[in-house]
């Protein structure tokens, strides 16, 4: 599948993998226009992409819980979505990313 173009516009898509990312102060966008297409964040994890490569805080992830067997795909959409924006926020809010990246050994 591929995103919808007002999510892709402002994503940094890494090759060759494809995989699309975006800086934090554009996700809340990002996230709003997949509940106005009715799309699912399962969560994802912060990054920092360079040109030595992605360094990915796998420990600093903001994730959904799974779709129950109940749930419609417009409420596990929307719950899912509310959850990661949560953990998004909480993340953004509680951590500080330069002391994060100067831990690693490059």
């Amino acid at each position: 599948m591929r995103l919808p173009q007002d999510m892709l516009a402002k994503a940094n898509i890494e090759l060759p993998s494809m995989e699309a990312g975006w800086r934090p102060a554009d996700f809340p966008s990002v996230l709003a226009a997949a509940n106005k297409h009715q799309l699912a964040c399962i969560g994802g994890q912060f990054q920092f992409r360079g040109t030595i490569g992605t360094a990915e805080m796998y420990w600093l992830s903001a994730d959904s819980s799974p779709k129950t067997e109940k749930e419609s795909w417009e409420t596990y959409a929307a719950r899912a979505n509310a959850e990661v924006m949560a953990g998004f926020e909480e993340i953004v809010r509680e951590t500080d990313f330069l002391r994060e990246a100067r831990k690693w050994i490059h």
